[in-house]
Order: structure tokens, then sequence, then C-alpha cells
């Protein structure tokens, strides 16, 4: 039954399903309006200027509007070729006046599955299930009078009637993914004409009004049609394109099923609705890892400020270039379980409750993801050592559809890092333990046991019971009686003792030296050879440590530190001043 479209614009609807499968099924739950403008908003950065055009024009004007101009521009077209077709079958015609209506009406059909031609079949794609959707526009009573000098008949004067049918069969597939294919033809039906001798041609001649010009059309076989290029059906052909890939677009928002509906069907207000539906979307599967960003200084050292020490006694020591592991933050990952393309993940998270349970006021985060992206997320800023949850969402329209919220998760952020200083000697004594800087440096004072024996030792540094690295020299470990001799060591500039050979220093810069084992009070810095005027002078503290940041200007090249006071004395490791660069 076909129903009449007057002053309705076709409608569009977005739906989703917003809980899992169950019996009975859920039903779906209408997003905005039917006018396609929640659907416009949400593709608009999907179009370019010409399809957001078209698309709203197919959209906002009314659907029988359209077929009026479609007409309007034809009628003249078609009164030519009327008149053309009468002189081709009878040349002795003249006086030929076409009297086309102004407009016609616009009627629409459904056929569903299974119901339609067998040459509408024949688009249909494989696998999916379609809707024949037929806009047929009738103009009646179309009538042509003209005069013939045919001998057989008494009187000149003719009048041809008929009814003109333009179809328009659109093949709607129930998914988006699936173009909507359409055909269109000219038909003629009701024809009158006065003269059987005349009849046969001349309604030849009329049908090819329009050429043929494409596959089977959508009706019933043995009606008399003629095929319509959709090129030829002025702006509509574009239109319904720019429309059928407005609907493919939406399944990159998640829209998958398409039907095609006649609302008031059989009424005189009737419209034409498309819905698209959003499945379901389950929630994704939310996971986290220890804090994963590593720090790595390209040489990982350290040594010791002495290496001579009697057994009980203390000495410095110091590191750099060692991999943190950050204590502030979670790193979190998951899976994307949109029935389009992930816009926006929503995170909630929070201090865990008691007994790893939810946060009472969960802090949120919209994190776009547009271009996408395919990342995690990491909240930082965390307090070491404490539990948080975490739950995140999709979404594939921001605002409108998600999917489920995930289970909470809950993790823990970590303890700082902790380097230990191991002695070489058969218990593997930890004789230090001192955090790791963000910078991966760290410091501090070692205790030699009391009761070791006297000898050298390897000391090494450990993270987590690995050994990392040893100590660039081995110590000294004197008897508990003796007194440790003085020691001066110079730093780099990388903050760990200087290596002969590997560092150096530039002429006319500051460069870091260290003593230990002085007697309180001043200490005086030569170069190379005690004597004249010292270019430095430190001050021992109570525990005869000192440390001191002179300039060196006593010349390029290779020399040594050497620390005096009274009859103390120390040398320093040959060291290596390059000249300043100009």
């Amino acid at each position: 039954m076909y129903s009449d479209i007057v002053g309705s614009p076709l409608q569009v609807d977005l739906r989703y399903v917003p809980a899992a499968g169950g019996t009975p099924p859920p039903s779906s739950h209408l997003l905005g309006g039917g006018t396609g403008s929640l659907l416009r908003a949400a593709l608009k950065s999907y179009l370019e200027e010409e399809q957001k055009a078209a698309f709203d024009r197919i959209l906002d004007e009314p659907l029988d509007q359209v077929f009026h101009t479609l007409w309007a521009g034809q009628r003249e077209a078609i009164a030519r070729r009327i008149a053309q077709a009468i002189r081709e079958q009878e040349p002795s015609a003249y006086d030929i006046v076409p009297t086309l209506p102004v407009r016609g009406t616009l009627r629409a059909q459904l056929h569903e599955h299974g119901t339609y031609s067998e040459g509408f079949a024949a688009v249909v794609p494989a696998g999916s299930a379609a809707t024949q959707l037929s806009l047929v526009y009738d103009v009646p009573r179309v009538r042509v009078s003209f005069e013939a000098a045919v001998p057989v008949l008494p009187d000149p004067g003719m009048e041809l009637t008929f009814d003109v049918r333009l179809g328009l069969y659109l093949a709607v597939p129930g998914e988006t993914r699936y173009g909507i294919q359409a055909l269109a033809n000219v038909h003629l039906r009701n024809t009158d004409l006065g003269s059987g001798s005349l009849y046969s041609g001349l309604v030849t001649g009329l049908r090819n009004v329009y050429l043929a010009a494409m596959q089977r059309p959508f009706v019933p076989p043995g009606e008399q049609i003629t095929p319509v290029p959709l090129a030829d059906l002025a702006g509509l052909g574009d239109q319904l394109g720019f429309l059928s890939q407005a609907f493919g677009m939406a399944s990159r928002l998640g829209f998958r099923e398409l039907t095609v509906g006649i609302e008031a069907e059989g009424g005189p207000d009737a419209s034409v609705r498309f819905t698209l539906t959003h499945p379901f979307d389950p929630a994704p599967d939310l996971r986290h890892t220890a804090p994963s960003r590593d720090v790595f200084v390209p040489l990982t050292r350290w040594a010791t400020d002495s290496t001579r020490v009697p057994a009980g006694g203390q000495i410095t020591f110091s590191g750099t270039g060692f991999t943190v592991r950050p204590i502030d933050e979670i790193h979190l990952t998951w899976n994307d379980t949109t029935s389009g393309r992930v816009a926006q993940t929503e995170v909630q998270w929070g201090p865990a409750g008691p007994g790893g349970t939810h946060p009472v006021s969960p802090d949120t985060a919209r994190l776009s993801r547009e271009p996408y992206d395919g990342v995690g997320f990491r909240p930082t800023g965390l307090a070491a050592d404490t539990a948080y949850a975490f739950r995140i969402r999709h979404h594939d329209m921001p605002g409108l559809v998600a999917t489920a919220w995930s289970p909470w998760v809950v993790a823990r952020t970590g303890v700082s890092d902790v380097v230990q200083i191991v002695l070489d000697d058969p218990a593997r004594t930890v004789v230090a333990e001192t955090a790791v800087e963000s910078s991966g440096n760290f410091s501090g004072t070692l205790t030699v046991p009391v009761g070791l024996p006297p000898g050298p030792y390897a000391l090494w540094a450990t993270m987590s019971g690995s050994r990392i690295a040893m100590a660039d020299r081995p110590i000294e470990v004197l008897p508990a009686q003796a007194a440790a001799p003085p020691s001066i060591v110079v730093y780099s500039s990388a903050g760990v003792p200087f290596r002969p050979g590997l560092d150096r220093f530039t002429h006319g810069r500051a460069f870091d030296v260290r003593g230990a084992n002085f007697r309180p009070g001043p200490v005086e810095l030569f170069a190379d050879e005690p004597g004249g005027t010292p270019f430095a002078t430190a001050q021992a503290d109570a525990l005869g440590s000192w440390q001191l940041r002179p300039v060196w200007r006593s010349g390029v090249g290779y020399h040594t530190v050497v620390a005096v006071q009274g009859d103390l004395r120390a040398t320093s490791v040959e060291l290596n001043f390059a000249p300043r660069p100009h």
C-alpha cells in the first residue's frame, strides 16, 4: 500500500542499545529527535562542504518538494521529446500542444526482505537483508493535442492522454557498511489514443523520452518502463549518494544497523524514517603495570672518597647513572571495545577504600583519542606506597554513547628505589643503604664492620638484590687501631671520582675536590708539588673531611693536585686539563 508524502522531509533517528542481551532483549534508546541534526553534528568533521550542503538539503527540504522540483525541471524537456516522438511516428502531425500538470503526488511503499522483485534482488549485497523503498511520483492526465493528415480518419484533430510515474527505488541494506543502491525509471500508464493504427508506434516513441542506460529495474516483471540514469535526476541523485555516504560514515561512530520505515503509513501526512542503531558495547579490559618510565644515564659509576680505612671506620661514597623507576605514577593499559572508533576515554580513579573497594569521590579524566592514538593513561603525582582504584569506559560519541564501565582495578604505587652497598666479604655484608635521586645519582656514608680482617675488599652497589656496578676502586681495610692516611679525590662533572684516561677538565674552570682523614683545620692545595703559594685552601671539619671547588690555572696537560696539612700529605690521580675553547 502506497502512502502519500506531503510536506515531510526525511527523518533520521539515532538509537543505541544500553545493556547486554537478555530475555527479553533490552530496547534501544532514542538519541535526539528525528531531524537528523544529531547525525549531522556528529559527522561534520567527516564531510566535505559540498557533502554537508547536499546532506542538509535532503534532510531539511520536504521530500515531495524535492520531486516537485525535479518534475518542474523536466517538464520542458519532456514536452519537446513528446512532440519529437509524435513527429517521428506521424510526419504529418502539426499543432502539437502538450499539457503537463504542474505537479504530481509523491507516494512511498516498503517491500520487506524476500518480497521485492527479481531485479531488485540482483543488486542487494550478498549476505545482507535489505528493504526495498519505492518512492513514486505520479503525474496524472498528461494531455497532448495535435492534428494529423491521416486519410483513414475523418477528423485531423487528435488527443493523447496518459499518466506518468517517475519511480525511484532504493535498496536499503540492513547494515550501514553497505551503501544504499538506487535505480529510477519513468513509466507511462493508462495511455489512451483514439486511433489504434497509431497507438503502437507512438507509445514506443514516448518511451524513448528517456534513454535506457541502466540494469534491470526494481519493478515487478511485465511492467513497461524506461530506466532513467540517476545522473538525469537533477541534484536528487547526488543527494542520495551523499545520504548513503553519511550512513556509511555513521559506522565509524558505531551505528551498525540501518532500517527504514514509513511513519503514519497509509495516511495523508506520512514520512520516510531511517533509523541507525548502535549496539551495546562491553566494558574494556583494564590492566595496570608497575611504573615503566626508566631513566638511563649512559655511564653507571660509583666510588668511595677514600680507599684506605680502618675496621670500624667510615668513608663517603657517591654514584651516578643508576636506573630510576618513578614511585608516584601507575601505568594503565586497555583494549578498545567500541563498535565504532574510540573518540574519548573516561578514567575515574582515587585512593582505594578499605579492602580495595572503589574511591568515595573519584577524580575523572576525559582523554581525547582523536586522532586515534591507541595509548594508555599514566596518572602522576600519586603518593608512594599507596593503593589506588581505577575504572574506565570508552566513547565513540562523547557524552552520548559509551561502553559499559570496566570493573574497578586496584594498583599500588612503588616505594623509593634503594641502593645497598655490599662488601665483598664471605658474609656479603651490607655496609650502607641510600635512595636513588630522580637524576639517577646517589651518595652516602658506609661503615666498615668492626673486626673485619685487614686487606683489600671490593664493594658492590646493588638494587633489589641484583648487582648493578662495582666501585671504581677497591678499599683497603686497615687494623682497627691504625689511623687511616689522608686521601684526596677529584670528582668529574658526572659527580663521580675522576678516572685517568677517561675524564678531563677544562683549564680556567672550577672542578670538585674532596679530602678525608685530615685534622680539623686548613688544608693547602698545590699543583704537582708542594711549595710556593697554594692555588686554593680548604677547611677540614671536625671529622677531617673537606670539599672545595677551586679554579685550575696551572697550565694544560697532565697534572696532579697535592693536599698538604703539616706532616699530612695526599696526592690525587693524574688529571688531564684541556685548553679552554675560544
